[in-house]
C-alpha cells in the first residue's frame, strides 16, 4: 500500500540550508556550488524513485507563490552579500595587498579598517543596485505566465459556452506562430 505525501516543507528547508551555505560562504569555498549541484542531481534521482515507489500520486493544487520561503531565501541572499563583502575585505590577503596597502603607501595614511569598511559599503550597495536593476528589467514572473494568467481570467469571464471556441482559436494561433517561426528560421531569413 502506498503512503500519502504529506508536503514539501522538508525539501524547502533542506534547500534553504544548502542555499545559505553556498551563498554565505561561497567566497571561502568556491567549489561548493559544484558539489551542491552534484549532490542535488543524485538526491533528485533518489527522491524521484522514492516518490514513484512509496507514495501515492499527490493531489495537485495551485499556489501563487512559494509563500514564506520566498522571504527566507531573500533574507539569506541579503545576508550573503554582507558576509561575502566582509570576508573579502577582512580575510582576503589578496585584497589587503592590492587595495589597502597601495592606499596606505600613497599617503593620507588611512587606517586599514577604514578602507575595508568603505569597500564593504561600496560593494554591498553596488550588488543591491545591480540586483534591483535586474529585478526591474526581468519582472516578477515570465511573460508567458502573465499571458496564461490573463487568458485564464478571460476564459472564466467568457464562460463555459465560449471556452471551447476560444481555446480552439488560441491553439490555432499558437500553431500558426510556431509554423511561421520555423519557416523563418529554416529559410535563413
Amino acid at each position: 500500500e502506498l503512503h500519502e505525501l504529506e508536503g514539501t516543507v522538508e525539501n524547502y528547508d533542506q534547500r534553504a540550508i544548502q542555499f545559505g551555505f553556498i551563498t554565505i560562504f561561497g567566497a571561502i569555498f568556491p567549489l561548493a556550488p559544484l558539489l551542491a549541484f552534484i549532490n542535488n542531481k543524485f538526491e533528485l534521482r533518489g527522491e524521484a524513485f522514492t516518490h514513484l515507489t512509496t507514495f501515492r500520486r499527490p493531489v495537485p493544487f495551485q499556489s501563487q507563490t512559494i509563500g514564506t520561503w520566498h522571504h527566507i531565501f531573500s533574507f539569506i541572499a541579503k545576508v550573503s552579500v554582507i558576509t561575502n563583502s566582509a570576508l573579502i575585505a577582512f580575510v582576503s590577503e589578496d585584497f589587503y595587498y592590492r587595495i589597502v596597502k597601495p592606499v596606505q603607501d600613497r599617503g593620507g595614511d588611512p587606517s586599514a579598517l577604514a578602507v575595508q569598511l568603505i569597500f564593504m559599503l561600496v560593494f554591498i550597495h553596488a550588488v543591491y543596485v545591480v540586483a534591483y536593476v535586474i529585478k526591474l528589467v526581468t519582472g516578477e514572473e515570465p511573460k508567458s505566465v502573465t499571458v496564461a494568467r490573463k487568458r485564464k481570467v478571460h476564459l472564466q469571464l467568457v464562460g463555459e459556452e465560449g471556452e471551447e471556441e476560444e481555446l480552439h482559436r488560441g491553439l490555432e494561433a499558437t500553431l500558426k506562430r510556431r509554423a511561421v517561426t520555423r519557416v523563418g528560421v529554416g529559410s535563413g531569413q
